[in-house]
């Protein structure tokens, strides 16, 4: 038992002895395995709904499903912007409006992996750097801004639930964890 307990000592030791040789991203690895399942998601939305309803909008001030979808790709190239300072271009060659589901579901995948690569290359000493954002007086990091994206993208896909519901459509269960 006393041996056993020396290892396991001597495991956790050199365990945090070594840690820096085999550091990696945490930021990547923690909100990278988060973002994936919010793809994954998202595109089961997306795809739950028939195309037939893609131009669907519950009243005339809402956008249509289609919209929203645009719209949280549109928010991902408007923020990333404040955490790389370099323009995106997933939503190049992509309609604003009207586009067909296979179109949209192209437009997501491309949007979503964009943003996965920029987290993968975000070194967690760089995560915390403080950035220009466009809203005065609130303070924001790269790693903020990434959590922003998140969190705008879960409200929309919120908002889509309630539209494949009013359409009598099983929204997909959730996988957020």
């Amino acid at each position: 038992m006393k041996n056993l307990i020396a290892k396991l000592m001597l495991l956790v030791t050199l365990g945090g002895a070594c840690q820096p040789l085999f550091a990696q991203n945490d930021f990547a690895i923690e909100f990278g395995t988060v973002w994936q399942r919010a793809k994954a998601y998202t595109l089961k939305i997306a795809e739950a709904m028939p195309e037939e309803h893609y131009q669907f909008s519950p009243t005339k001030e809402t956008k249509t499903f289609e919209e929203e979808l645009t719209h949280i790709v549109a928010n991902f190239a408007a923020l990333q912007y404040y955490a790389t300072g370099k323009k995106a271009n997933f939503l190049d060659g992509f309609k604003r409006k009207g586009k067909s589901k296979s179109e949209t579901l192209s437009m997501l995948n491309k949007a979503f992996d964009a943003i996965m690569q920029q987290i993968e290359n975000l070194k967690d000493k760089e995560a915390g750097h403080s950035v220009k954002f466009f809203a005065p007086n609130v303070a924001m990091t790269k790693k903020g801004i990434y959590m922003l994206i998140r969190d705008h993208m879960t409200h929309h896909r919120g908002q889509l639930v309630v539209y494949l519901r009013l359409k009598g459509l099983k929204p997909p269960r959730y996988v957020g964890w």
